[in-house]
């Protein structure tokens, strides 16, 4: 059987004159991969199809749907600028997940976004930060309402970062994260506005009694976690815990970590993602915030002006 080959997304467009001083226009955009090894036809990707609809428009997009191809792409030279880690089944695969953890701690940019944050569950993300060396746990799984923290945005690698004060989300929320890189966080006195179940709990029902794609071994140890999916399932109308987050920016070894926990692709979100990946707004032209397109914004490489 040939090896399977990286799926490569390009923007098609209209022939240009050829020219020996023309720059090359796909030269300019960043370099994207996504990992998504439960394919690409899944109702998660449905939910997300703005984010990936203005990745080809504005980046040089490839999507990895196999282990293989994924650890192929990250030993390139040069690596992918921005690598999204798009489904939980990287922690399925030790090797993936040690060179996923290395490319980020080396300088790669690793943002968590999609179907992760409504699949995986505490095994899952405690293998992935583990990996990572950071002592990060999961949070409640909710919607309700997030503010920006203007003082993270500032490291992001679009600016500015103009991005809304607050906004209404699904997500899951992790505990732990530094204040300095808190992006979105519960607003004073929030409240749960949705009850929902974690995503570990529900991966319990799915599991339990039967061998699924997470193997045996793994349903047998979410029913034993069955009281912290309890834990972290709590709902109803309760204050939300202001220490948790839905959205971070971090530095890790000399590369950066981000994480966006909402699981339904809401405008504010995806934003955050593109600006995660270094897309600034120009390229992703027709971003929606609250019913205005943003601006121009310019890519911050780090030089003073």
């Amino acid at each position: 059987m040939p090896e399977a080959r990286l799926a490569r997304c390009s923007t098609s467009s209209t022939a240009q004159p050829s020219s020996t001083s023309a720059p090359d226009a796909s030269a300019a955009r960043p370099t994207v991969l996504s990992v998504e090894l439960s394919g690409p036809d899944t109702n998660n990707h449905e939910t997300w199809r703005e984010l990936f609809r203005k990745l080809r428009l504005a980046t040089n997009l490839s999507r990895a749907h196999t282990p293989a191809v994924a650890l192929a792409a990250l030993a390139a030279s040069p690596p992918p600028a921005t690598v999204l880690l798009f489904d939980a089944r990287v922690i399925e695969h030790d090797r993936l997940l040690a060179a996923v953890a290395a490319y980020t701690r080396a300088g790669g940019n690793l943002v968590i976004c999609g179907a992760v944050c409504q699949d995986a569950g505490p095994l899952h993300y405690r293998a992935f930060f583990a990996a990572l060396k950071l002592p990060f746990r999961l949070g409640g799984y909710y919607r309700s309402t997030h503010t920006l923290r203007p003082t993270a945005s500032l490291s992001l690698p679009v600016q500015p970062a103009v991005l809304p004060p607050s906004c209404s989300v699904k997500a899951q929320t992790l505990l732990g994260i530094p204040e300095q890189a808190r992006l979105f966080a519960p607003a004073p006195n929030a409240i749960v506005q949705f009850p929902t179940p974690s995503p570990g709990a529900v991966l319990l029902q799915r599991t339990e009694g039967a061998v699924t794609s997470t193997g045996p071994t793994f349903a047998a140890i979410y029913k034993n976690l069955a009281g912290e999916f309890e834990a972290v399932s709590e709902v109803g109308a309760r204050t939300v815990d202001p220490a948790e987050t839905a959205a971070f920016w971090l530095k890790v070894g000399i590369g950066r970590l981000g994480f966006v926990g909402d699981i339904n692709g809401e405008p504010t979100s995806v934003a955050t993602v593109l600006v995660m990946c270094g897309v600034a707004h120009g390229y992703a032209m027709d971003v929606m915030l609250k019913g205005t397109i943003i601006g121009p914004i310019s890519i911050n490489t780090g030089a003073s002006t």
